[in-house]
């Protein structure tokens, strides 16, 4: 065995300096070096581990116990095996050089010691203790059965598609391809012909729901079939909300029928941060109300996780029996009639268990599944399919089990790079570090931040680790506020970034999001020795109901400026008039940041995130911050964000200074009554601060007789309000200087 062991980590981007920190920490005894390729996506950091003894068992208990530990990086991987190709091939013909390095990459992989692969088997089982029936990783994964993605005819091409006839469209409207709708419908009759024995054309009843243009609608059994939507553009598909469609209206307009079944491409987000309740709220419909047989939804592939299931309550009718990927560029714009690619996949769900005789059960093996790709650009001639045969062949030698994806307990990565070929032994394979060590993961109808109502649990350790602090002058955070609970990642997460108690109050404008983290927080003090101290709120974060300096510490995922919900692209449902669904009134960052900034104490932190970056950064100027860290780019969900942490600034004070005539008495009440006219007529923007007095106070200092003068010298300190910025303060100053002056008694100067 070599003296070192090289590890890869991935961690999310903009976590990269809090993850290097605890790395190192972790990995201090036997960390050698440590190379970064850094990513506005995502990051990769190369350990090289020194071994602490001949005996793997040390270097293996440090590693376990180090990842164990680790809250910023997603997933690890042991290098296997690694060489160079060399150069002397690189004059052959195309098809021989590919021969040759194919054959020297089978004979390579042949010769692993078995050694090297039982302690990465080690490895991955003592980190691996989570229940394989609440993993949910990859589609292979789910289960049901996985059918491959249906072909396209070629003369549906989407390379040029005509606009709609149609002068207005709701939010996020896309259509399905008419050669899509064609082979995806025939891949779900396909399917429940093959696996459903109860299937027969005449009595079964098709529902499109959300049909749109009906291009599904035109594939489904004729006079068997019926589309409704909110914004139909078909005239054979009803204008109403399939959310209040019932079994009675079904049975007036079609002939007797014995089953029905649902088929829809129902409005989702495009974002992969996008609110994925929409879809839930069809597939219970269907179910619970409709009391269909089954359901087929073409989602995007993010949504096809259980715990999102879970979290958003999807009903317990719902059995996964199939799913399939669609194909590239499966939508279309109908304003633009521009092609639009999501990485969508259809999933077939039916109302009871799929029999047994036919569903495919995912029993986890010690077997292994191999992933490999390769430089596209140097090895033209090699295609992945057989860089994957060459290293199976190899590794097949070793005595290595290798298994289908769905059955792998653990996963292997081969790499064909520019001049190397690197094998990759991915150590938690079921689920990230981030995830698998957060509180998060111990709630089971979480969804681990993969929905718009919260960001991932690294995210919001990272967001409550540099708000939540303690100070130099050993003060401590002990109220802490969120702004904007969500789905309760953060008041889940928080609790981790410091050794020491502190409380919690966070709200939301949404009673169901309340009522919903309360729960989770129920949920994690009966299952772990961990216990926030939390209290939950209803409130609008633009009007906090608390008093100034009420905290130490404020923590806000916002959502896009202007929009009345967390949802960062929310289609519109149940409405036919395209308004938005929730409360009233759309979100300002000034009004937002205004109220944090009030109610947090002098030298407060402030830790705020938002794919909104540059209406954040603008709205930050307003107020009386120091701007400790900014511009770091967070991956959020897909999405580009950027996190500031800000310092509440102590009030700004000016001193003016004031020859008043000897024996006069304190003239502060004067002055404090000329500065609040001075504001009045200063042009100063202060409608995002609830104030109507600027200055706090004002105080005299001290008063002295200069030498050979016949007048008193008084040097008054005016304390502005904490919200006002030194820029505004200086602003004002000015302007009180100019009606003290105007004002000025008899034997007055300044």
């Amino acid at each position: 065995m070599d003296d070192e062991v090289k590890l890869l980590l991935t961690v999310s981007g903009g976590l990269e300096a809090l993850a290097e920190t605890q790395i190192q920490d972790q990995f201090n005894e036997v960390l050698l070096e440590h190379t970064w390729h850094k990513r506005t996506s995502g990051s990769q950091l190369y350990l090289n581990l020194r071994r602490v003894k001949h005996d793997d068992n040390d270097i293996l208990n440090v590693i376990v116990s180090s990842m164990q530990q680790l809250d910023f990086v997603e997933y690890a991987f042991i290098l296997v095996d690694s060489f160079d190709i060399s150069n002397e091939y690189s004059e052959e013909i195309d098809d021989r050089r590919a021969a040759r390095i194919l054959g020297l990459i089978q004979e390579a992989t042949s010769k692993i010691p078995k050694g090297s692969i039982d302690f990465c088997k080690r490895v991955c089982d003592l980190l691996d203790k989570q229940p394989l029936s609440h993993v949910d990783v990859g589609l292979g994964a789910l289960p049901g059965v996985l059918l491959p993605t249906p072909d396209v005819p070629a003369s549906e091409s989407t390379d040029s598609i005509s606009n709609a006839c149609c002068q207005s469209f709701a939010v996020n409207t896309i259509y399905t391809q008419k050669g899509v709708s064609e082979v995806v419908v025939q891949t779900i009759i396909e399917f429940l012909h093959q696996y459903d024995q109860n299937y027969t054309n005449g009595e079964v009843l098709w529902v499109d729901a959300g049909s749109g243009d009906g291009s599904l609608l035109e594939n489904l059994p004729k006079q068997r079939s019926i589309g409704v939507d909110t914004h139909p553009t078909s005239p054979v598909v009803h204008h109403m909300d399939f959310l209040e469609l019932t079994r009675n209206w079904l049975v007036q307009r079609t002939p007797k029928f014995e089953r029905l079944y649902v088929i829809s491409n129902p409005p989702f987000s495009v974002s992969s941060r996008g609110d994925y309740s929409p879809i839930v709220r069809f597939i219970n419909h269907s179910f619970d109300i409709l009391r269909a047989e089954f359901v087929a939804v073409i989602c995007p592939s993010k949504f096809a996780r259980e715990r999102i299931w879970e979290s958003l309550g999807l009903t317990e009718q719902s059995h996964l029996w199939g799913r399939f990927l669609l194909p590239q560029n499966s939508f279309y714009d109908p304003s633009t009639g521009k092609a639009v690619h999501i990485h969508s996949i259809c999933l077939i769900f039916g109302n009871h268990q799929m029999p047994s005789y036919n569903s495919e059960t995912i029993t986890s093996t010690a077997g292994a599944y191999i992933s490999a790709k390769r430089d596209k650009g140097s090895f033209r001639s090699i295609s992945t399919a057989q860089l994957t045969t060459a290293v199976v062949s190899g590794l097949a030698k070793t005595g290595m089990e290798l298994v289908a994806e769905r059955h792998a307990r653990y996963m292997l990565n081969a790499k064909l790079l520019d001049s190397s070929f690197q094998l990759w032994w991915q150590v938690n394979y079921l689920r990230p570090c981030s995830s698998g060590n957060s509180n998060s993961a111990k709630i089971k109808n979480h969804s681990l931040g993969w929905i718009s109502l919260s960001v991932k649990p690294a995210i919001s350790l990272a967001l409550s680790s540099l708000a939540i602090r303690q100070e130099i002058d050993n003060r401590k955070s002990h109220v802490v506020v969120n702004l904007m609970s969500g789905e309760g990642t953060i008041e889940l997460e928080s609790s981790r970034a410091v050794d020491y108690p502190f409380f919690m109050i966070a709200g939301d404008r949404r009673l169901d999001c309340v009522f919903q983290t309360s729960k989770r927080i129920a949920s994690l003090k009966s299952s772990s020795n961990c216990s926030p101290l939390v209290d939950l709120v209803v409130w609008d974060a633009q009007n906090l109901p608390l008093r100034k300096g009420f905290a130490d510490a404020v923590i806000g995922d916002l959502p896009i400026q202007g929009t009345s919900r967390k949802a960062h692209q929310q289609p519109t449902i149940g409405t036919t008039d395209g308004a938005p669904v929730g409360p009233s009134g759309a979100l300002s960052y000034s009004l937002v940041l205004g109220e944090t900034c009030r109610i947090l104490r002098p030298k407060g932190r402030a830790a705020l995130i938002s794919v909104d970056y540059r209406s954040l950064g603008g709205a930050c100027k307003k107020f009386n911050w120091s701007l400790l860290d900014h511009g770091t780019s967070i991956n959020l969900g897909g999405l580009t964000g950027k996190m500031y942490v800000l310092e509440r600034n102590e009030p700004c004070t000016k001193d003016l200074c004031l020859s008043v005539p000897l024996g006069s008495e304190d003239f502060s009440s004067w002055i404090l009554s000329l500065s609040i006219s001075a504001f009045e007529n200063a042009n100063d923007n202060n409608s995002d601060r609830k104030t109507n007095q600027p200055v706090a106070e004002v105080q005299l200092l001290n008063s002295f007789l200069p030498a050979n003068n016949h007048f008193l010298r008084h040097c008054y300190r005016i304390t502005f309000d904490d919200q006002i910025r030194n820029a505004g303060a200086k602003l004002l100053e000015k302007e009180i200087r100019r009606v003290v002056e105007t004002n000025l008694m008899e034997g007055m100067s300044l």
